[in-house]
């Protein structure tokens, strides 16, 4: 690998960049893990950095896919039965001290990514400088073309900075896939998507205070697992819709957050930073 793997929103696709800058796509079944159908989509570029490699990716929730080379971003149409000649150009960033880095959803459903410059090619730079203070939108990720509206260096950082890379945040509320026979939601054994839907736990990732809120039910009964399936807290004599965990001094990690509530039992994943 020589970027950023990417799964779709909707749990179907799986791309992968590598380092001899091939760009390669699968089906993917999100439940037992299986690839299938590999689709080459070319090779990558020369930039002036001599990368010869894709490196970030991103998918829109319509299934059209972002890439980006250090100096170039490009769209493909991943449903389609030959995306490699769906392949578009969007944008060029003519600075040779600068590389655009990985690509992430936002919660507003438009697609962000990151640029770094570098003096002179030194690498990591020297300075922060507006490039690394700024993060650039695709405005309408859905959309095809120049349409989707790619606007550079348009979001703030304020007094930070980011360096090529974008916190990796994985979408846990998928819900069930009728599609696929290992699903065990799709059952109705544990039919709890209402519930899912109406439970809510931020941050996340955390990093001091998870607060988490049932507006329709009663939380009755917390429990904290960690990937070794050890219980490492637990919580019933608070009964209410909103209740809040200190996990300042949880070590950094991914965790099982089981919640027994009014109407059923559901986990949610959570990441300790």
């Amino acid at each position: 690998n020589g970027g950023k793997m990417s799964i779709s929103p909707d749990g179907k696709y799986l791309v992968t960049p590598c380092q001899s800058g091939a760009l390669d796509l699968f089906n993917f079944d999100r439940c037992s893990g299986m690839l299938s159908n590999w689709r080459y989509l070319g090779d990558s570029n020369v930039n002036p950095w001599g990368f010869d490699r894709y490196f970030g990716t991103c998918f829109s929730n319509n299934n059209l896919l972002y890439v980006s080379t250090f100096d170039s971003i490009w769209q493909f149409d991943a449903k389609s039965n030959n995306p490699s000649i769906t392949k578009q150009f969007l944008f060029a960033d003519n600075n040779p001290n600068s590389g655009i880095g990985q690509m992430q959803n936002g919660p507003d459903d438009k697609i962000y990514f990151c640029s770094a410059g570098a003096i002179n090619g030194v690498w990591p730079p020297a300075i922060v400088d507006s490039l690394s203070q700024h993060l650039s939108v695709i405005e309408q990720p859905d959309s095809l073309g120049l349409s989707c509206n790619l606007v550079p260096y348009s979001v703030s950082l304020g007094s930070r900075w980011c360096l090529l890379g974008l916190p990796f945040m994985p979408n846990y509320e998928l819900g069930a896939d009728s599609a696929s026979i290992c699903d065990t939601l799709s059952t109705g054994i544990n039919n709890l998507t209402q519930l899912e839907k109406s439970l809510l736990l931020y941050p996340n990732p955390v990093i001091d205070e998870l607060t988490i809120v049932s507006p329709d039910y009663l939380i009755q009964l917390i429990e904290v697992y960690n990937l070794y399936g050890e219980l490492i807290f637990s919580d019933s004599n608070s009964i209410s819709h909103s209740q809040k965990i200190n996990m300042s001094n949880f070590i950094g990690g991914i965790y099982i957050v089981k919640l027994t509530t009014s109407r059923g039992v559901v986990t949610k994943k959570i990441l300790k930073w």
